[in-house]
């Protein structure tokens, strides 16, 4: 994955709808999640089902780390701009 995506959010507004879409698809995975989790304890989920569960998790975690960038890139230009004041 490159850092720099062809088309990054433009303004405070596009940021704001970015992490709504993103909270919304979270809370919908979660729920999915809970639902497969749930069901592989009743026994309704085979080994490639669960390999796939492993790939679905990194994934998550590469997300997870993107997000976490947010608040390192924005409280590193907090910190230059308290140094230049």
């Amino acid at each position: 994955m490159s850092v720099r995506h062809p088309d990054p959010c433009a303004s405070f507004g596009e940021t704001a709808d970015a992490l709504n879409a993103i909270e919304r698809a979270l809370e919908a995975a979660r729920n999915e999640a809970e639902r497969i989790c749930t069901g592989a304890l009743d026994g309704c989920a085979d080994a490639a089902q669960a390999e796939r569960a492993l790939r679905l998790r990194a994934d998550a975690i590469t997300i997870s780390g993107v997000l976490a960038c947010v608040h390192v890139i924005v409280s590193f230009g907090a910190m230059i701009a308290a140094e230049a004041a």
